[in-house]
């Protein structure tokens, strides 16, 4: 059976906090989709064997089969019989095609992101040592693409703090336009991410599903460019400005070691 929720998967384009919340309402609307076409299946098995009592005992081989007896049928049978033989069953239109509305209050998912970094104050690049991400988005349907969505978001968040940045001249002409200036992070850049999930279901959707996606993009920034403050900090130089390019941890550092020499020279 395949549901298909039309309004809200066409809005995955837009993604960041549109896609957590189309996150739960496809899931729903799918659930509600499903649940009725069960229903219908389920009338479809009533008139085939003229009985209510069935079950679907093995889902992988797509049987139903009327309980305390051999008798079955597939789904597939079911199906093509509803959209070409609808004239034998009662109060049924032709086909198996449902569809539901659902919109529910917004979910939040959380995270914590943790970032090791190595700093290197001659040349001022930054080395990704370690990335710890615990993420809780509710109900995981599928840990695989829920993995993939947290690792990609942190690799969209390490450009983001260390490499990417659109430069305009004087003129408003883009000086970042082609792969070579503009920098994405690369295997290279991105470390082994150690994440970890927490399932806590949220009470405002209907599989318990929060959504995630959106959550790597922005802890992962916030952690990284702590952690290189964190290791500037001996040297009293923060920076607060993204990307933390090579070029701006230098010049941080070069700064401040003007400003030491002034002040030395008026003291002495």
């Amino acid at each position: 059976i395949a549901s298909v929720a039309d309004e809200s998967t066409a809005m995955l384009a837009f993604g960041g906090a549109l896609a957590a919340l189309t996150y739960a309402r496809s899931t729903g609307v799918g659930q509600k989709i499903d649940l009725s076409l069960l229903g219908s299946l389920v009338r479809l098995m009533g008139w085939t064997f003229t009985t209510t009592m069935w079950r679907n005992e093995n889902p992988v081989t797509g049987q139903a089969r009327v309980t305390g007896t051999d008798r079955s049928v597939s789904i597939a049978v079911l199906a093509r019989a509803a959209y070409h033989q609808s004239h034998r069953f009662k109060d049924l239109s032709p086909g198996l095609a449902e569809s539901a509305h659902y919109d529910p209050p917004g979910t939040f998912s959380n995270a914590c992101h943790v970032a090791i970094v190595d700093v290197d104050v001659e040349t001022g690049g930054v080395r990704l040592e370690r990335f710890v991400a615990v993420e809780d988005a509710g109900r995981i349907i599928n840990p695989l693409i829920a993995d993939g969505q947290v690792h990609g978001g942190i690799a969209q968040g390490i450009g983001n703090a260390l490499l990417e940045e659109i430069v305009y001249d004087p003129h408003g002409s883009v000086l970042t336009a082609t792969l070579a200036d503009y920098l994405p992070p690369t295997v290279r850049e991105v470390p082994p991410i150690e994440l970890q999930h927490l399932e806590t279901p949220a009470a405002s959707s209907l599989t318990g599903a929060k959504g995630l996606g959106e959550g790597g993009a922005i802890g992962a920034p916030a952690a990284i460019l702590n952690a290189v403050n964190d290791a500037l900090s001996p040297f009293a130089v923060s920076i607060d400005e993204m990307p933390a390019t090579p070029q701006r941890i230098r010049a941080a550092l070069c700064a401040r070691d003007q400003g030491s020499g002034i002040r030395d020279q008026k003291r002495a």
